[in-house]
């Protein structure tokens, strides 16, 4: 296929604006606003949900997102098969993370040499292997997923609840971490705090398994505290950070299939929940107070009493319904659309479907429509969309495209600090991040021939004049950025 200049600008004029542009459809266009719609609850509005809008209407499509998806989720064939081929697929999480762990203890007795030093390159290799191929099954899930808003609110809690892939072993773990989130997305809050905060990547990543009675680390507790539920301005203590450690001592990383020896009276308050496991010789079992309350229950229990606590605080309903908002509408809430969210987080038990039916309801929200600035994953995916046509479309090189986020400096599994990537778009539209969008989209649009693999074909490169372009995204440009494109 030859790329004439025509081609060239036009396409990465739509890459820059958001997305590239897909094939002409059938008639019956969606009005402005269902396209708007369609953009913000997808990555980015491609043909296959326009044409499921047109089908049900905006109420009934709003609907059926908003109501979790069988999981895992059925993508195009080639997509699904290349799924399903991932050793992270084919292998049970835990069955993996042991032979890992064997590995590298074989190479640990290896005497040091040029064998070791080989045998810990090969481990390394592995590790690293498995750290890319769940970036690829995010992305895959991403970029081809029916339940598209499930697909971004598991990215969400997976940036809500961030862990650094080169931590530990977090490279094997932190895949299922993505899987159980994604799984969980809309369901409730309390369950999705229980799942990051019982997981062994997290446990790892914070170093819980160095939480003991006898030598306290206080780094899961209070990103518990300050980052997952009530927030920095959540009205917790030092006091608080250090009862958060308390109660979660014990509570580590099982390394050894082998349960430990424990006197018979400890011996049934031990728990395993996959590689998670709760040690009660190494917990704090003293009389605790968190945020002025007694905690009354005794070993794990008092882990979920305290979880429950946290989730039902109204600071927590405040924190996590401003970074959802803030994620959705691209724009922080004002203090009176935060308020109706935050009494919603909590008159519905924290349920994210539910609070999204509240957020959706609100005339800020339809205001805040084409008005957000993507990040560098919702940018790249939703352009990336464009190229999945037809019943079995191609396969892109998600490698490639993992790389390319690395890039834009939002690396799946990659944020290092626990606060994970920013939510706000000044974070993303300083003059050298939107000089490397420009370069990246020249080089999307000249690698696109050789980037999708696989399908019925490589999908046509974008030009202009195609429907879905002039349907969705014209009436939502200004002036300026029209007369830019044209």
């Amino acid at each position: 296929m030859s790329i004439t200049r025509r081609h060239w600008l036009s396409a990465t004029g739509a890459l820059l604006a958001g997305c590239a542009l897909p094939p002409a459809r059938p008639p019956g266009p969606l009005t402005r606003t269902e396209g708007l719609w369609l953009d913000r609850l997808c990555w980015g509005a491609a043909e296959a949900d326009a044409a499921d809008l047109r089908r049900l209407g905006l109420a009934a499509w709003r609907e059926q997102q908003l109501r979790p998806a069988p999981w895992p989720p059925r993508l195009p064939p080639a997509w699904q098969a290349a799924v399903d081929a991932m050793e992270q697929t084919r292998t049970e999480p835990v069955a993996l993370a042991r032979r890992m762990e064997a590995q590298r203890r074989a190479v640990e007795t290896q005497p040091e040499g040029d064998a070791r030093a080989k045998a810990l390159m090969a481990w390394g290799r592995d590790m690293n292997a498995l750290a890319r191929e769940g970036q690829r099954r995010l992305l895959a899930r991403a970029i081809a997923s029916p339940r598209q808003l499930q697909s971004q609110l598991g990215w969400f809690w997976l940036n809500h609840f961030s862990v650094f892939q080169n931590k530990s072993n977090a490279r094997v773990t932190l895949p299922d971490l993505d899987e159980q989130l994604q799984r969980a997305a809309l369901g409730r809050f309390r369950d999705l705090l229980g799942i990051a905060t019982f997981h062994p990547a997290m446990l790892r990543y914070l170093d819980n398994e160095q939480n003991t009675a006898q030598r306290l680390n206080e780094n899961l507790g209070r990103e518990l505290l300050e980052l997952h539920t009530l927030g920095v301005d959540g009205g917790y203590t030092q006091a608080d950070v250090q009862t958060a450690a308390r109660v979660l001592t014990g509570l580590g990383y099982a390394a050894s299939d082998t349960p430990p020896r424990l006197p018979p009276e400890l011996a049934g308050q031990y728990q395993r929940r996959g590689l998670a496991e709760f040690h009660p010789q190494r917990h704090d079992s003293r009389p605790k107070t968190l945020l002025g309350e007694p905690l009354t229950a005794r070993g794990v229990d008092e882990v979920e009493q305290m979880l429950d606590r946290l989730a039902a605080h109204p600071s927590t309903a405040r924190h996590v319904s401003r970074r959802l908002a803030l994620h959705l509408m691209g724009q922080p809430p004002t203090e009176a659309l935060l308020a109706r969210l935050a009494q919603a987080f909590v008159r519905h038990d924290g349920r994210i479907d539910e609070w999204l039916r509240v957020l959706f309801a609100q005339p800020e929200f339809e205001a805040s429509l084409g008005q957000a600035f993507k990040d560098p994953t919702q940018w790249l995916v939703s352009a990336l969309r464009q190229g999945v046509q037809g019943q079995d479309p191609a396969l892109p090189d998600l490698a490639q495209a993992a790389a390319w986020l690395e890039r834009l400096g939002q690396q799946p599994y990659g944020r290092l600090t626990p606060d994970g990537y920013p939510l706000d778009a000044a974070a993303w539209r300083a003059p050298g991040q939107l000089t490397a969008r420009f370069d990246l989209a020249r080089t999307v649009v000249g690698a696109w021939p050789t980037l999708w693999r696989g399908g019925a074909g490589v999908p046509p490169l974008p030009g202009p004049g195609q429907a879905l372009w002039a349907e969705l995204r014209e009436p939502a440009l200004s002036a300026a950025t029209r007369g830019v494109l044209a």
